[in-house]
């Protein structure tokens, strides 16, 4: 939990939470608490909060740990792949972001 109170369950509610604290949060909150991927609500957020730089370490590994099972705050494994393709193209189509990601350690 945040300082603020926001309680974030996945990676992407991190992530807009960190652009713009509770109101950016807000925005993505329904998806961030069902686990589902924001989709192009990422790229809103990316031109709406400035400049940005997304560094994501080590996606992979972390990814592999939720393989068998369906039922996380965070998200299944497939809802990481598609949240990997909305961040890749959210952030391509922003005005100003740039995203490294680096897939193994």
């Amino acid at each position: 939990m945040k300082a603020d109170g926001t309680l974030i369950h996945t990676l992407w509610g991190e992530m807009a939470w960190q652009l713009g604290g509770k109101a950016a949060y807000e925005r993505i909150r329904k998806d961030d608490e069902r686990a589902a991927s924001p989709g192009d609500a990422l790229r809103v957020l990316f031109n709406d909060y400035g400049f940005c730089l997304i560094l994501i370490d080590e996606w992979v590994a972390y990814a592999r740990q939720l393989h068998d099972q369906g039922d996380l705050p965070g998200g299944s494994f497939e809802t990481h792949f598609t949240f990997a393709q909305a961040l890749t193209e959210s952030a391509k189509l922003a005005k100003q972001c740039l995203l490294v990601i680096s897939l193994c350690g």
